[in-house]
């Protein structure tokens, strides 16, 4: 999930990058990157590549900066797999510190709008992002509680009565109703 940390590594361009340029037109900021690695590993087969086949340029939206809306615009490569048992011809490295598969913003956003999200839900988050400089739909916010892993339900416990040991605030003889986890 989101980064709370406040430290100077929250901020910092992930290593797998390169930054090239930066451009600001009175609304949003741009961070022109690339890619540092001159080889990668193809997705289907792990094998490692270095023969290129080409480059596209991926647009990531990030978290804003002084309410200025953040783009990266990352130069990624393509490769081709030599193996020939590979099903994957071509493949364009992963931006695994940076964002997933297909997706349009950044782990950082990401991480905040669920943030927002699970605190005031669909329309009220959605309605605080904005302010915030994010651009997001309250149907995308009630995705990201749907997407979101949760921890495994522990299996349900059993009512248990009786008088608890006299602790500070009660009184003996006070019942009470406690959930035993314990087996039965």
């Amino acid at each position: 999930m989101f980064n709370t940390n406040r430290d100077v590594d929250s901020f910092a361009i992930p290593e797998q990058l390169r930054v090239d340029q930066l451009s600001f037109d009175g609304h949003s900021v741009t961070v022109h990157a690339s890619t540092s690695d001159p080889a990668a590993r193809c997705p289907l087969c792990a094998r490692l590549s270095r023969r290129i086949y080409g480059c596209y340029v991926r647009t990531l939206a990030d978290l804003p900066w002084c309410g200025a809306a953040v783009r990266l615009r990352i130069r990624v490569h393509k490769f081709f797999c030599d193996e020939p048992t590979c099903e994957r011809r071509i493949f364009a490295e992963r931006l695994d510190d940076v964002a997933r598969v297909y997706a349009r913003g950044t782990d950082c956003q990401r991480g905040a709008l669920e943030w927002i999200a699970f605190a005031l839900g669909g329309e009220a988050g959605a309605r605080l992002a904005r302010e915030l400089g994010l651009l997001v739909s309250p149907d995308t916010l009630l995705n990201r509680i749907r997407e979101a892993p949760f921890a495994e339900a522990e299996e349900p416990g059993r009512a248990v009565e009786g008088d608890p040991p006299a602790a500070p605030g009660r009184r003996q003889g006070q019942g009470y109703l406690r959930m035993d986890r314990g087996q039965s």
